[in-house]
């Protein structure tokens, strides 16, 4: 049996690989709703997706909050928009795809 890995993120009640994946599911979430373009992203066709790969809907509301919180999207009505691409800070809507291209990585 192998052990888990345990470290945990300073003054956080997660492991690096929870936050780690929490960080790729806001990425995610970001590319969605600027996909979506200037009308946003209604809340519960971004639900569905995260539903259908089992997110509950407490924590669908956890995880916006938060992003809402940390600046990362804005809520109008019952839809999303992102403010800022989370890995280049372009406020023009790009896939990360293009946003890859303009700063030059593969990652």
């Amino acid at each position: 049996m192998g052990m888990a890995r345990e470290t945990r993120t300073e003054g956080m009640g997660m492991t690096i690989e929870q936050a780690s994946v929490l960080r790729e599911i806001a990425g995610a979430i970001v590319e969605v709703v600027n996909m979506a373009g200037p009308m946003g992203a209604p809340g519960g066709v971004v639900y569905a997706g995260l539903m259908a790969q089992g997110c509950t809907l407490n924590q669908f509301q956890q995880i916006m909050d938060g992003m809402i919180g940390a600046n990362l999207l804005r809520k109008r009505g019952e839809c999303y928009f992102a403010p800022d691409c989370v890995k280049c800070f372009d406020r023009t809507p790009h896939t990360i795809g293009e946003c890859k291209k303009r700063i030059g990585t593969n990652a």
